[in-house]
């Protein structure tokens, strides 16, 4: 004990270097644990709102045979805060603010009222405050609100934020300035559209859908495509509305829990309750036949066309359909093409209609060659339609002669 080389903590510096390497290994190892955790954060934000706008035409095709979803329903539990934050949230009184205490009433859809608003930066908006009778609930609504937050596209409307605010539940989306498909085709308070503007606006729908269908992930089925759906901005660039929120209206559908709107429901997913994609291309092709005729389906548009194809009326027959406002100012090639593809589309059997992107392509190519040909949906199968209605209709009327001359 009383040698004076004796340290009872033995070296010093050997005891400081352990000390550093115990801290710098246990800050490694922490370290090494955030990261991990971050990662996992981020991958979780990237499966909760998933994006893809296919606008230049890039995106990946799908099966158009299987049954996709008409929303994907993702769990309150997985919504992070940085996903949802990336969709602007308003108070309830900032949107009173911004409708003038709810006075401006547009219209009024399957989601409940429409209001006209203006944002503070004086950005014009359109305000859906959902019906207090719905039962959605606030899991449901934050759902809805992914889901129109991951569309990205030109032709649908866009979301500018929501209100999720004392049991107020509200959707904010840009002012549509020149209203409805269905306003600008029925009422006659409206200059009619021009042939070039109706095309147009058939070539905006069939990008829209065919977004939801081949570039939203994952995919959307629309089940609700309609005139009425239908908005027209300043520039009169069409954009689909509504997506993924007919399904909270249960006015006028049947129990089996099908969706959509009279005349323009697909009749193989009325009768099975099997939706696919070729859901939304057959009401598609009612929309076309109505952009044509200038009628809707509960003007008897779907009957009128029967009665025109019944006509004997050779290349001319479809001019019988075409909208008496346009005083048959139209290409009447363009005029047959068009008609033909609404047919196509609206083939009572799946499995003849075509795909939406086969659609897409056939309304812009018909348009850069002038009408002259349909080369993405093979213009001899519209041909051999055109045919196939022909000798249907002098069979009948073959029948119902030698019917007359027995009797």
């Amino acid at each position: 004990m009383d040698d004076p080389h004796y340290r009872p903590w033995g070296k010093p510096r050997y005891w400081i270097a352990g000390l550093f390497a115990g801290v710098f290994g246990f800050v490694l190892i922490f370290g090494y644990l955030c990261m991990i955790c971050c990662r996992s954060f981020r991958k979780t934000c990237a499966r909760t709102l998933p994006t893809m706008d296919i606008e230049n035409g890039d995106h990946e095709r799908r099966n158009e045979t299987s049954n996709v979803p008409a929303t994907e329903s993702i769990s309150v539990d997985e919504l992070s805060f940085s996903a949802i934050n990336q969709i602007s949230r308003f108070t309830y009184e900032e949107v009173r603010t911004a409708t003038g205490n709810f006075t401006c009433l547009i219209g009024k859809g399957a989601f409940g009222p429409v209001y006209r608003a203006t944002l503070p930066e004086n950005r014009a908006i359109a305000v859906k405050v959902l019906a207090e009778n719905s039962n959605q609930g606030e899991k449901e609504f934050l759902n809805e609100v992914l889901l129109l937050g991951r569309l990205h596209h030109k032709n649908l409307t866009n979301l500018v934020g929501f209100c999720s605010d004392s049991g107020h539940r509200i959707l904010v989306f840009d002012f549509m300035r020149n209203g409805s498909l269905a306003a600008r085709l029925h009422e006659h308070t409206y200059e009619p559209l021009t042939w070039t503007q109706r095309i147009s606006i058939a070539q905006d729908i069939a990008r829209g859908i065919e977004y939801l269908h081949d570039g939203a992930v994952p995919p959307v089925i629309h089940r609700d495509i309609k005139a009425s759906n239908i908005l027209l901005d300043s520039f009169m660039v069409a954009r689909i509305a509504d997506f993924g929120l007919s399904k909270e209206s249960d006015s006028g559908r049947p129990a089996s829990g099908v969706r959509g709107t009279y005349g323009y429901v697909d009749p193989e997913y009325f009768y099975s309750n099997n939706l696919t994609p070729k859901s939304d291309v057959y009401s598609f092709g009612i929309v076309l036949f109505e952009l044509i005729a200038g009628r809707s389906p509960s003007e008897g548009l779907m009957e009128y066309v029967e009665v025109v194809l019944s006509m004997n009326g050779g290349r001319d027959v479809w001019l019988q359909l075409l909208d008496p406002r346009l005083h048959g100012n139209c290409d009447l090639k363009e005029l047959n093409h068009i008609a033909l593809i609404a047919s196509r589309c609206a083939e009572a059997e799946v499995q003849k209609r075509p795909r939406i992107s086969e659609v897409v392509q056939a309304l812009a190519r018909f348009r850069r060659t002038g009408g002259s040909k349909l080369d993405s949906l093979n213009l001899s199968s519209f041909n051999r339609f055109e045919r196939k209605q022909r000798a249907e209709r002098d069979m009948m009327q073959e029948s119902s002669s030698m019917e007359d001359a027995r009797g």
